[in-house]
C-alpha cells in the first residue's frame, strides 16, 4: 500500500482503529467466560488480564521507537531472514483470517437469536461479507473516520449502562476475593480471545500522521478498551449475578433491560443497532488487515484482494469454522496464539534491543 497523505491517520483515528481490533462482538460474553472459574471475581480477572495487551504495547512502542516507518512485515523479514520472515507473516495471517471468520460467526449467531431469526447462517454471512467489502474499499482512511464514530456510539452505550447501578445488588459481588487468588488468576487465561487486537499496532504505526502521537493513542487505546472490558464483567456480575449470567450466552445484552427512557419502549433494540454497527467494524478491520498482509506477499492490489478473498472467507465460515470448532476449542487456539505472539514478539524486541544497544555503543 503507498503511503499518501490520504492514507495518513490523525491520533485519534489510531486510537479508535486499534481498538476496532480488541473491541468487537464477543465482548458481551466475557463475563460469561471469566465467571465459570472466578465467579463474583471475575471482574478482578478481567483486570488482571490487561497485563497481555499492556505489554503488547510496551514491546511494540519501543521497537517503533527505532522503526517509525517499518512495520511488523518488513521487520519479520528484517530480523529473522527474508524466508523465516516470510512464514512468520503467513501465520500472522493465518490468525488474521481465523479471528476474521470466527468474529463474523460470533455476529451470525447473535444476529440470528436477537434481529434476523428468519435468515439462515449462510445468508447473514453472505450479507456480512457484502457489507465488510464495501467498507474496506472505501478505503483506510475512510475505515478509520467509521472506527471513531462507532467508538463513540460504543462508549455513549456502555456509559447509559450505568442505570443497572440502581437495580442491582452488591451482594451479587461479595464476598469480594471469595473465589480465591488462584482462581482469579486461572481466570486470565480464558480472557485470551476477548484481548487481542493490540497487536496491530505494529502493522499500521508507519500510517500515523504524526510519529509522536503514536504512544499516546497506544495509551488512550488500552485506557478506553481496559475500562470497556472490566466495566462490562462488572456491571453483568453486579446486575444480573453469577446465577443468572450462565443462562444467557450473551449476557451483557441483559443489562440494558434496565435502561428506561422516554420514547423508547425497550432499550435493548438501541443497543442491538449499536451492538450491530460494532460488529461490522471489527469484522471490517480484521478483514482489512486479511488483504493488508496478503498485499505484502502477492503486491496485488487491496481492492481485488478484498474481492478474491470473498468467497474464501464465506466457504471457511459456512464449512469449516463453524462445523470444527466450539467455544473450547476457541479458546484453546486464542490462547496458542497469545502465546505465539508473546514469545516472537519478545524475540524482535530483544533483536531490536540489542541492534540499537550496539549502535549506541559503536
Amino acid at each position: 500500500m503507498s503511503k499518501n497523505k490520504n492514507n495518513l491517520l490523525t491520533k485519534n483515528q489510531l486510537t479508535f482503529f486499534i481498538i476496532g481490533f480488541a473491541i468487537g462482538p464477543a465482548f458481551l460474553r466475557l463475563p460469561n467466560a471469566l465467571i465459570q472459574i472466578a465467579k463474583q471475581d471475575a471482574w478482578f480477572s478481567a483486570m488482571i488480564a490487561l497485563i497481555y495487551p499492556l505489554y503488547m504495547l510496551l514491546i511494540a512502542n519501543y521497537i517503533i521507537r527505532f522503526h517509525s516507518k517499518e512495520n511488523l512485515l518488513i521487520l519479520n523479514k528484517k530480523y529473522f531472514g527474508y524466508i523465516f520472515g516470510i512464514i512468520l507473516n503467513c501465520i500472522f495471517l493465518f490468525q488474521v483470517m481465523f479471528y476474521t471468520c470466527v468474529i463474523i460467526i460470533d455476529f451470525s449467531t447473535v444476529s440470528r437469536i436477537y434481529i434476523v431469526a428468519f435468515l439462515t447462517p449462510a445468508k447473514v454471512i453472505l450479507i456480512t461479507i457484502f457489507v465488510c467489502v464495501y467498507a474496506c474499499n472505501c478505503g483506510l482512511k475512510v475505515l478509520a473516520q467509521t472506527t471513531v464514530i462507532i467508538s463513540y456510539l460504543l462508549i455513549v452505550l456502555i456509559l447509559f449502562s450505568a442505570s443497572a447501578i440502581n437495580y442491582g445488588s452488591i451482594l451479587n459481588i461479595q464476598p469480594v476475593l471469595g473465589s480465591g487468588f488462584k482462581n482469579i488468576f486461572l481466570a486470565t487465561k480464558d480472557a485470551s480471545y476477548f484481548y487481542t487486537g493490540f497487536e496491530f499496532l505494529l502493522l499500521y504505526h508507519p500510517l500515523a500522521k504524526d510519529t509522536k502521537d503514536i504512544k499516546k493513542a497506544s495509551i488512550n487505546a488500552i485506557g478506553i478498551a481496559g475500562f470497556i472490558w472490566i466495566w462490562t464483567v462488572f456491571m453483568t456480575i453486579y446486575y444480573l449475578g453469577i446465577d443468572i449470567i450462565p443462562k444467557s450466552f450473551y449476557s451483557f445484552f441483559l443489562v440494558f433491560e434496565s435502561i428506561h427512557i422516554p420514547l423508547i419502549n425497550n432499550f435493548r433494540y438501541v443497543a442491538m443497532f449499536i451492538w450491530t454497527l460494532v460488529s461490522f467494524r471489527v469484522i471490517s478491520a480484521y478483514y482489512f488487515s486479511t488483504s493488508f498482509i496478503l498485499y505484502d506477499l502477492t503486491k496485488i492490489h487491496i481492492k481485488k484482494l478484498n474481492l478474491l478473498l470473498s468467497p474464501i472467507i464465506f466457504f471457511l465460515c459456512v464449512n469449516v469454522i463453524q462445523i470444527l470448532f466450539n467455544n473450547e476449542q476457541l479458546m484453546l487456539l486464542s490462547t496458542i496464539f497469545v502465546v505465539f505472539n508473546i514469545i516472537f514478539l519478545s524475540i524482535l524486541f530483544l533483536l531490536v534491543f540489542i541492534k540499537s544497544k550496539s549502535k549506541m555503543k559503536n
